[in-house]
C-alpha cells in the first residue's frame, strides 16, 4: 500500500512541477512583453512653426495627430520662425545645422557642418528638453520645411541651395542614423493666401511669390524621389479641401481643419 501511495504521491508532485513550469513561461511572456511595450517607439517631427503647431493646442497639431495614427511618441522639433537652408546669413536654428546636431556620429565625422560654437556631444536643445536622435531610435521622421525659406528676403536664399542642404540631411539621416528611406516623409512647403507673399507685416518673411512656391514643391518632390523617401503634396491637399478655408485670421498659419488636412497629407505619402 505504501508503495502505490508513493508512486502516487509522485505522479501529483510531476504534474503539479509542469502547472508551475506553464505558469513561469507565461509570467517570463507577460514581463517581456510589457518591458517591449513600454519602450514606445518615436515619431521625430522636423520643421517651421507650422510643425511647432502655432495657433493651435498641442494635440490639435499635424504631428500629434500623425503620431497618435501611427501608434508612436511625438518628439515635435519644429521652432517658429526657421528655415531649413544654412544659406548666407545664416539664419539661427535652421535645419540643416539642427538635424546634424541631433546625430553625433555626424558630428564627429564633419564638424564644420555646425555653424558657431555648438557641444561636440551632438546634444541639441529644445527649450528645456534635451534630445539626440539615436538615443530615441526612431521609427519614422517627418519633414516639413520650405514655407519660409521660399519667403525669405535674403538675397542668397535659393531654391538650389535648399536642395543641396535637404540632401546633406537625407544623407545624415540615411547613412549616419541608419534611418531606412522608407521611414522619412517629406512633405511640400503648405499652402498659405498668396496675396501675403509680399506682406511686410511678415518680413523679412515676405518675398515669396506663387511661382517660388510651386518650385519648391518640385524641390522637395525631386530630393524625396532621389532619395526613395516618401512624399507628401501637402500644398495640393490644402487647395483641395479648402484652400483659404484651413488657414488662421492670419493668412498664413494652418488652422484646426487645416493641421488635420496635414496630417492626413503626410500619413498618406508615398
Amino acid at each position: 500500500m505504501r508503495f502505490f501511495y508513493m508512486q502516487g504521491d509522485f505522479r501529483n508532485n510531476k504534474k503539479n512541477f509542469f502547472k508551475l513550469l506553464a505558469v513561469f513561461a507565461v509570467v517570463l511572456v507577460i514581463v517581456a512583453c510589457s518591458s517591449l511595450f513600454s519602450e514606445k517607439k518615436s515619431a521625430v517631427f522636423f520643421g517651421d512653426s507650422i510643425t511647432a503647431g502655432n495657433g493651435v493646442s498641442v494635440t490639435e497639431r499635424w504631428s500629434y495627430l500623425v503620431a497618435q495614427s501611427v501608434g508612436m511618441r511625438e518628439i515635435n522639433e519644429g521652432i517658429s520662425a526657421t528655415v531649413l537652408q544654412n544659406t548666407s546669413p545664416v539664419l539661427a536654428d535652421n535645419g540643416r545645422d539642427r538635424i546634424a546636431r541631433l546625430v553625433p556620429e555626424a558630428l564627429r565625422a564633419s564638424p564644420e557642418w555646425i555653424s558657431g560654437s555648438q557641444s561636440e556631444t551632438g546634444w541639441a536643445h529644445t527649450g528645456d528638453r534635451v534630445y539626440n536622435l539615436t538615443k530615441y531610435s526612431p521609427r519614422k521622421i517627418y519633414i516639413l520645411y520650405g514655407f519660409n525659406d521660399l519667403r525669405y528676403n535674403g538675397a542668397k536664399f535659393s531654391v538650389a541651395n535648399f536642395e543641396n542642404d535637404l540632401r546633406e540631411i537625407l544623407a545624415i539621416l540615411i547613412n549616419q542614423a541608419s534611418v531606412s528611406p522608407k521611414d522619412i516623409t517629406i512633405g511640400s512647403p503648405p499652402y498659405m493666401d498668396p496675396t501675403y507673399y509680399s506682406n511686410s507685416d511678415f518680413a523679412p518673411f515676405n518675398a515669396g511669390s506663387i511661382v517660388k512656391h510651386q518650385a519648391y514643391i518640385q524641390a522637395t518632390h525631386k530630393i524625396a524621389q532621389e532619395y526613395k523617401c516618401k512624399w507628401a503634396n501637402v500644398y495640393q491637399a490644402m487647395i483641395d479641401n479648402g484652400s483659404n478655408r484651413l488657414l488662421q485670421s492670419d493668412h498664413i498659419h494652418p488652422n484646426i481643419p487645416g493641421h488635420s488636412v496635414i496630417a492626413d497629407s503626410m500619413l498618406n505619402a508615398n
